[in-house]
């Protein structure tokens, strides 16, 4: 249920401000969020990694990923692309497909959402220093 009530509290969080992403992206660069080990981010595509154990859980993580692609610095889309998301999400993609077409959902607006936030990122970086604006 933590990843449900996770993924709820983000949309409702990122909705309450009308889609303004200055307080979300704010939460988002917290250093808990991207620690390598034990942060929030490589948690939640580790366990995208292994959606076919609990794909519903998977699609938990598919929904916050989701809002994470729409509102994240330069900086979180390029540590999510470093630890493995896309290839996570293709997974998840394929998985769903199999079983839960929720999670098929998901990651199909997951698979846009990230390659819009990569080319964002790509724009936004030509040459500088990523980091998060607080």
């Amino acid at each position: 249920y933590a990843l449900t009530v996770l993924a709820n509290s983000m949309h409702v969080v990122w909705s309450s401000y009308g889609g303004e992403f200055g307080y979300l992206q704010q939460i988002l660069c917290a250093d808990g969020w991207l620690k390598k080990k034990h942060g929030l981010l490589p948690t939640l595509i580790d366990k995208l990694a292994h959606s076919e154990k609990r794909p519903h859980d998977a699609y938990q993580v598919m929904r916050c990923l989701n809002i994470v692609f729409q509102v994240s610095s330069p900086k979180v889309n390029l540590k999510a692309m470093e630890w493995g998301a896309p290839s996570a999400i293709y997974s998840a993609r394929d998985i769903g497909r199999s079983c839960h077409s929720l999670l098929e959902r998901e990651s199909e607006l997951a698979m846009r959402s990230s390659i819009n936030a990569i080319y964002g990122t790509m724009i936004a970086t030509e040459g500088a220093l990523v980091t998060c604006v607080a």
